[in-house]
């Protein structure tokens, strides 16, 4: 409740609050909220919420008069009052009436039984020493357990309407809240409350936030590999050309990030990007801090979401810019599809490159030469039709992968103006002129340019792929079974001509490929068995809480998670399965694979026999295959037992089992290296 003559605001808001308010552009009650007070009014500034033992500060001021400058004496009263308890209360005596010009500024402590979700009354009034000339602001304000109820409710109310089904940005705001309800009821955390309150306020009332002003506006959405919500920024210009240039911008981040507490770009690089006219699509990397796992698909993800909320977005002409450590994931989406993009752009670049990758070819084997190449900026000649520049200082890493990528023939632009220049997003935003011939690393089948690679010759091994876009297409190709170009086509001289297999191998395209990292490359779902006996259902639930532990510090998603005797039909469906056990104790597993001739591991009370060589299964070895669902429709299935096998790529945050082939078995020990690591072949053998 509010009486004229009074207006209170919140000047404490941090950056971040200012900004969601921006965004939120409604008063607690979802009218707009006052610019300019009439002169008459008391303007009290005082903190959003009050804690209990904690310094509550108000500021009270107000317009006056000259004729009235030395009014007085007057006498300020402010109480804080709970449930008809009082708080706290103090007096001041104001000499003359010109000093609320300046504000004057009171402190209270308040303090009370316990903790309660009741709101607290603030009570303000100006009067003079008989108490007969009375101005008064009345407000309620809210306490911390207040907000976590009101919170709570906007949650419970947001599940009921399944709204948050159609748009993923108010969950992103509960999840955010809760967030920060972890660091304890600080006055930043509680006006962050605030701020998420009355955002989910208003959009359960139907008025959302406005989807596109100049400038930041976060968004969210949900990725469909664990169904988790994140969130990612579009930028937008001041100066607004059609269709508009759209960057994709990977960056790097110190430390661990929090869905609620993401850095901000510096504001004159987005100065400058909005005066040039370019879009930015800003990806958050979640746990991905390396761009070398889950991120790397959110890129893609956050790049369409825009696209379809925004369709004043170029298509057509998307840069990637990456910055920092976020130069990796920049390199790794260039590599994977050459043709998508208009340019890169590198700010600084930090590489997180394995050895491997950055060696001149010469690998220990082909299993690690496909490792190498399959690594961010493993395939330079992926580059040599693209524009790419770099700015600022590269590190050591950066510069080695400079050297390889003009050694391939590429034209680098070094020593390119910086982000906080329009220049450089001028620059950047010009098309440049198309390449006709371009040189594929081909790791496994997918689309590469105008072909699509439908079988690889060995898998495991390097193959590749040159086209000449002239017409007819002209393509030479190594380690490649079958191809289909998009238009008429020479293949090594040859005229191309569509030929049926008679036996088309299982791994191919649309279907599941592996190697065991791809669980995540489309939705999946975990299944933990407990079939055998109590020691290994105990073992097994472990393991999968070490499982998803590493997928949550990753990918800050969780999956769904079953136990096999809980599973009804249709709670897998069109899912990938990370199945947690053996065909033993897991009942899912066992009914998939009974009958399956082809399946390499059996598991008997005392062993685990692959290829004819048997362990001990109390040697507790890790254990992971990637194997096809039975019903050969591009699911895959991933075997996890024994414990959590660490591959090339592990440390950190990295996504679990990255840089594992089809199929690995572990040492005796922890520490030992795995026995068997190994593709199987386009038949799964």
């Amino acid at each position: 409740m509010s009486p004229a003559g009074c207006r209170i605001s919140g000047p404490l808001m941090s950056a971040l609050l200012a900004q969601a308010l921006l965004v939120a552009g409604f008063a607690d009650d979802g009218a707009p909220v006052a610019a300019v007070a009439p002169a008459s009014e008391l303007v009290v500034e005082c903190d959003e919420v009050v804690r209990l033992g904690v310094v509550f500060l108000c500021t009270v001021s107000r317009s006056v008069p000259v004729p009235e400058y030395d009014r007085g004496p007057l006498i300020l009263q402010i109480t804080l009052t709970q449930a008809g308890q009082m708080l706290a209360a103090s007096e001041s005596p104001i000499p003359r009436l010109g000093l609320l010009r300046q504000g004057v500024q009171v402190a209270l402590v308040p303090a009370g039984a316990a903790p309660s979700a009741q709101p607290v009354e603030l009570l303000v009034t100006l009067t003079n020493p008989s108490r007969t000339d009375l101005q008064r602001c009345q407000r309620q304000l809210n306490t911390p357990q207040g907000l976590q109820r009101a919170l709570a409710t906007d949650a419970a109310r947001l599940v009921a309407a399944d709204a948050g089904r159609q748009d993923a940005l108010p969950s992103l705001w509960v999840e955010e809240a809760n967030e920060a309800m972890i660091g304890g009821a600080s006055l930043h955390t509680c006006a962050l409350l605030s701020a998420y309150h009355r955002q989910l306020t208003s959009w359960l009332a139907g008025r959302p936030p406005p989807l596109f002003p100049i400038g930041c506006s976060e968004r969210a959405l949900r990725d469909p590999s664990d169904g988790s919500v994140q969130p990612y920024r579009l930028h937008l210009p001041r100066r607004k050309r059609l269709p508009m240039p759209v960057v994709l911008l990977c960056s790097g981040a110190p430390g661990a990030l929090r869905k609620s507490a993401w850095p901000m770009l510096p504001p004159t690089w987005l100065e400058a990007a909005r005066e040039a006219g370019v879009a930015i699509v800003e990806v958050y990397p979640a746990g991905d801090r390396t761009w070398q796992g889950v991120a790397l698909r959110r890129a893609r993800l956050a790049l369409s979401e825009g696209m379809r909320e925004c369709p004043g977005l170029n298509a057509e002409h998307v840069i990637l810019l990456g910055i920092d450590a976020g130069a990796t994931g920049a390199i790794a989406l260039a590599e994977d599809e050459p043709e998508r993009w208009a340019a890169l752009a590198l700010v600084d670049p930090k590489l997180a490159m394995t050895d491997a990758a950055e060696a001149s070819g010469e690998a220990a084997s082909a299993m690690a030469g496909w490792f190498a190449a399959a690594a961010p900026g493993g395939r330079p000649a992926h580059l040599t039709g693209m524009a790419v520049s770099i700015s600022g200082q590269p590190d050591p890493a950066s510069q080695r992968w400079l050297d390889r990528l003009q050694r391939c023939g590429a034209v680098v632009q070094r020593q390119a103006p910086m982000p906080d220049d329009p220049a450089f997003w001028q620059a950047i935003a010009e098309r440049p002129a198309p390449t006709p011939a371009r040189e594929y690393v081909v790791l496994a089948p997918g689309r590469y340019g105008p072909v699509r690679v439908e079988a690889v010759s060995r898998w495991g091994a390097v193959a590749s792929l040159r086209i000449d876009a002239s017409s007819p297409l002209s393509l030479v190709t190594l380690g490649i079974a079958a191809l289909t170009p998009d238009r008429p086509a020479t293949v090594n001289g040859r005229p191309w001509r569509a030929v049926q297999p008679a036996a088309p191998p299982a791994k191919v395209l649309v279907q599941a490929l592996g190697p065991l990292s791809a669980y995540s490359e489309r939705p999946f779902a975990v299944v933990v068995g407990t079939i055998e006996n109590p020691a290994s259902a105990q073992d097994n639930r472990q393991l999968a809480r070490v499982f998803l532990s590493a997928w949550g510090e990753h990918a800050q998603g969780r999956p769904p998670v079953f136990e096999d005797h809980e599973v009804h039909p249709g709670d897998l469906e069109g899912d990938n399965l990370v199945l947690i056990g053996n065909s033993r104790s897991n009942a899912v597993l066992k009914r998939l694979v009974d009958g399956d001739q082809g399946f390499p591991l059996h598991w008997d009370a005392r062993n685990l026999i692959c290829a004819g060589v048997s362990y001990l299964r109390d040697q507790h070895r890790a254990v992971a295959l990637a194997w096809p669902h039975p019903a050969h429709d591009g699911r895959l299935l991933v075997v996890i037992d024994g414990a959590l096998p660490v591959g090339s790529h592990a440390g950190g945050s990295t996504l679990p089992l990255a840089g594992l082939p089809d199929l690995a078995i572990g040492g005796d020990a922890p520490a030992a290296p795995l026995v068997v690591e190994r593709f199987f072949d386009s038949s799964w053998r």
